[in-house]
């Protein structure tokens, strides 16, 4: 709060080394960290600083007199000294133009940050951070408070509107000096006994102007632009820690159940396994996102069978791409959406298991020449730049036996992906089925 209250903490109880507000700039030395307050009487400054720093417990105070008049209290226990002039005082006169400016100093303690609003220095915003992010970070805070006519900070950041000015730059040429005085003791002790009757009389300690009001209001705002900015670091934090947190989806949450593969693709089979008025089936083969089916011309084919006809009855979706060359005749058909189910498919054995169980699996139900591969899919989450490796085998081989009965014969192998299926129509009546798919492994 702006206010001098009976309870805050007074500035002579902060406990800092000599040189911690002293900054260098070129071969002169400014003060800095100065507990600022506007005068709420100018015809006796005097008696105001007196009475203020005995609430405060200071010792030395300067005047800003340029703009909006000003008067900043500090303690010489904490390293303070009479002479030394003020940083803000020289500052805020260059910048008087504008009324209000908030601005951060690379300095050779640290980094010093300076908040003016309506033309006076703001109670503990002429201060030295330590590091770069926190200083940063508060003022970040200010800019959530609108109509700043100066941004000053290092053009490292890359904050919008802002513009980085070196303080020795700044301070280069003539500048208003302010510096610290001693406050008078003697006077000090009858302001003390007087400010202790009206206390003690409940008269308060000081009636605030309507300048000081205007300017507890922008110090509520301030503290509001605060608390929203570490509001938002928290949960910015929290959101990290989630992201970090975010395992990677499994390549195997999300496949098409073979079940549903094996049966869509015995539905085209059924449709198309006879003769369409001159023409015969050659092949159909299933993959992950279309079916591809090919005829060959009998002596009675025609063209309008295949691109009307057929179309018509059923046999062949309406927006079907049929193209023909000659006698022979190949149709695309595009699943719609839906029409291939997903499902999880956690795997039940790891590679060398499932290989062992896929070789009793092959020579029981007679399947020659199969072909396994082992490989594996690597998942990238985008939300944390997280990856994993899933492990999986590949297999391609040729069974007598339609998909319907191979799903079920292959049931026992969770993580079961079918990558096509084919059927080819050797002679009308035997028929070779090709299978081409991925099984996921443990770990």
């Amino acid at each position: 709060m702006l206010e001098l209250q009976k309870n805050k903490k007074p500035v002579g109880n902060k406990k800092v080394d000599k040189e911690a507000n002293t900054i260098l700039v070129g071969k002169n030395k400014f003060t800095t960290g100065i507990f600022w307050q506007p005068f709420k009487d100018l015809t006796d400054k005097q008696k105001e600083i007196k009475a203020s720093a005995k609430f405060a417990a200071a010792d030395l105070f300067c005047i800003k007199n340029k703009g909006i008049p000003q008067y900043g209290l500090v303690s010489s226990k904490n390293g303070y000294a009479s002479g030394m002039p003020s940083a803000a005082a020289a500052v805020s006169a260059l910048l008087n133009d504008k009324s209000s400016t908030v601005a951060v100093f690379k300095v050779n303690i640290g980094w010093w940050l300076l908040v003016i609003r309506n033309d006076i220095i703001l109670p503990e915003e002429d201060k030295i951070f330590k590091d770069e992010e926190s200083v940063k970070k508060a003022f970040v805070a200010m800019l959530t408070v609108p109509d700043w006519g100066y941004k000053i900070c290092p053009d490292a950041w890359s904050i919008q509107d802002t513009r980085e000015i070196a303080i020795e730059e700044l301070l280069a040429g003539k500048y208003e000096k302010s510096n610290l005085e001693t406050v008078d003791k003697t006077v000090m002790i009858a302001i003390a006994f007087i400010a202790c009757v009206m206390l003690v009389g409940g008269i308060g300690a000081f009636v605030w102007s309507q300048k000081r009001e205007e300017l507890l209001q922008m110090q509520r705002q301030m503290e509001e632009a605060k608390r929203l900015q570490l509001q938002r670091e928290q949960e910015r934090k929290a959101k990290e820690a989630e992201l970090a947190a975010k395992p990677v989806p499994p390549a195997w949450e999300k496949i098409i159940d073979p079940a549903s593969f094996a049966s869509n693709c015995m539905g085209y089979v059924r449709k198309n396994f006879q003769v369409f008025a001159g023409w015969k089936l050659k092949s159909i083969k299933c993959e992950q996102k279309s079916a591809s089916i090919e005829w060959v011309r009998g002596e009675m084919g025609t063209n309008e069978w295949l691109t009307e006809d057929a179309k018509a009855k059923g046999y062949i979706p309406q927006d079907a791409e049929i193209s023909i060359i000659g006698n022979a005749a190949k149709g695309v058909i595009q699943y719609k959406e839906g029409e291939l189910q997903e499902i999880s498919g956690s795997p039940s054995f790891t590679q060398p298991d499932m290989k062992t169980k896929l070789g009793k699996w092959f020579e029981n139900y007679g399947v020659a020449s199969p072909r396994l591969t082992d490989n594996s899919k690597t998942v990238t989450l985008k939300e944390n730049n997280k990856s994993e490796t899933f492990p999986y085998t590949q297999f391609i081989f040729d069974n007598p036996r339609n998909p319907e009965n191979v799903v079920n014969l292959l049931k026992m192998f969770s993580g079961l992906e079918f990558i096509s299926i084919k059927c080819d129509n050797i002679n009308d009546i035997n028929v070779k089925w090709t299978y081409e798919g991925i099984i996921y492994a443990k770990k």
